[in-house]
């Protein structure tokens, strides 16, 4: 006998009815690192049929470093008007874990979600909230609006089930002289010190920081990350703001929206006049008051009254650069997929797609990387022994031969950390198969190892 390291990857192909037009991931998340449990794979698709699956070595191409090339953009969606929503929009921002949108009016105080298409989903009531400019989600389920007369940042919960915001006894107060109508404007979050960006309109232009404190002051003292009102990118105002990578400008007087570093160098921008983003924004874009930025990369602008504009980039730049491929199968279905051990190497990044057969569409590249490493037991080539397994969701039948009977034979299944988690033991003269009851495991990959003439043999196998 000796011993090779395999690296199980379980790819659980549990397909449901869906209209995209293609393969659309579920689990894991795109882009996910540093795997160290055995990755389990899953997508929706349009049909229930077979699908081919690649996996390739791949690495982050050099030349991608994440911008978003604001320079390429095109409209993609509207000028439309929401017509459900009779006030002036004047903030947006992308909630990550619902996946859709919510904008702020602020006429009458109001915080409306809306769908990736600008259509209106529900609207929540803002008890006691003057002159709601901006908003920003910050996680779970918090947000923080921006009130422009006032100089604060009002953190808010919204759920599923809300329908009115009372107005909180404890806020953030910007330091300084507020009450007119060129106060603060747009607001962004760095989730990475917690910490919130706000920009004030004009007269002077400023970039505020403020720290998100535990327990809310009276009044807080911000930073300012680069004078706006000197480097301001040849614009003469300021209405929103959102953080992707690097900070995103908007300005409805200068019919932009600015890519820049936190130094104020400009790395990109999208020009909103007449015939704006390359040619496809006709007639321009007025009264520019909302930015965010979903998961994909697409932009949403609002403007006032209740105008809804998507840009996307119609060639985004490759993430990665796909290299020599370690895997392929054709002939995919429902049921779960083992990769065959010594396939895939320790701590490598892959790349991998889905192709839904009866379309022929492939999905985006998805990633994982490497990091279980299970050392298992392989028999001697002269023994002449097999194994076959049958599972389900509560028992797995064991057939296999030998080339001679043995007094004595055993299963052993371990989970993936090494665990013994079952034994069975049974006379391997007369039996040539067993059903073991598994009703006690929880979901996920096992190693099933035969030990039988003093030789054993380990398979792989999913409880699903």
């Amino acid at each position: 006998m000796f011993l090779r390291k395999i690296f199980i990857v379980a790819l659980m192909c549990s397909l449901t009815l869906a209209t995209q037009a293609q393969p659309t991931l579920l689990t894991p998340a795109d882009g996910s690192t540093d795997v160290e449990e055995t990755p389990l794979f899953e997508w929706s698709a349009n049909t229930t049929g077979t699908y081919t699956l690649e996996i390739y070595d791949c690495e982050l191409d050099p030349n991608n470093d994440g911008t978003l090339q604001l320079n390429n953009f095109e409209l993609a969606a509207g000028p439309t008007a929401i017509e459900t929503i009779a006030d002036d929009l004047s903030g947006l921002t992308y909630n990550e874990l619902t996946g859709t949108l919510f904008g702020i009016s602020n006429g009458v105080t109001r915080m409306f979600e809306l769908n990736k298409d600008g259509s209106h989903l529900r609207t929540i009531a803002l008890n006691g909230f003057e002159d709601t400019e901006g908003l920003v989600w910050i996680g779970g389920n918090e947000y923080f609006v921006l009130e422009e007369r006032r100089g604060r940042a009002v953190k808010i919960t919204v759920t599923e089930n809300t329908e009115t915001v009372t107005y909180p006894d404890t806020y953030i107060q910007l330091d300084g002289t507020w009450g007119n109508n060129l106060g603060i404007e747009g607001i962004a979050y760095e989730a990475d010190n917690n910490s919130l960006l706000i920009v004030k309109e004009k007269l002077p232009s400023v970039l505020f920081r403020v720290d998100i404190p535990e327990e809310f002051p009276a009044t807080v003292t911000p930073t300012t990350p680069f004078d706006i009102n000197v480097n301001n990118f040849g614009c003469s105002d300021f209405s929103g703001l959102h953080l992707h990578q690097n900070l995103l400008i908007l300005s409805h007087e200068g019919r932009a929206l600015v890519q820049t570093d936190m130094t104020g160098s400009e790395i990109s921008r999208i020009d909103l006049s007449d015939d704006g983003a390359n040619g496809t924004l006709e007639s321009g874009l007025l009264q520019a008051e909302g930015i965010t930025v979903d998961d994909d990369g697409n932009i949403y602008v609002v403007s006032e009254p209740d105008i809804f504009y998507q840009f996307t980039n119609p060639n985004p730049p490759p993430l990665y650069n796909v290299e020599e491929q370690a895997f392929s199968d054709e002939n995919i279905n429902l049921n779960a997929l083992m990769l065959e051990a010594g396939l895939l190497d320790s701590e490598t990044q892959y790349c991998w797609r889905v192709k839904d057969n009866a379309t022929g569409t492939w999905s985006d590249y998805w990633t994982f990387t490497t990091g279980i490493i299970i050392d298992v037991a392989e028999p001697n080539t002269n023994a002449d022994l097999q194994l076959f397994f049958h599972p389900n969701n509560d028992s797995l039948t064991v057939e296999f031969s030998a080339p001679k009977p043995a007094p004595n034979a055993q299963i052993i299944i371990y989970d993936t950390t090494g665990k013994q988690v079952m034994q069975h033991k049974f006379n391997a003269i007369t039996t040539q198969s067993t059903t073991l009851n598994t009703k006690q495991l929880a979901m996920g990959v096992y190693i099933i190892s035969l030990k039988i003439n003093q030789e054993h043999i380990s398979r792989t196998f999913v409880k699903y």
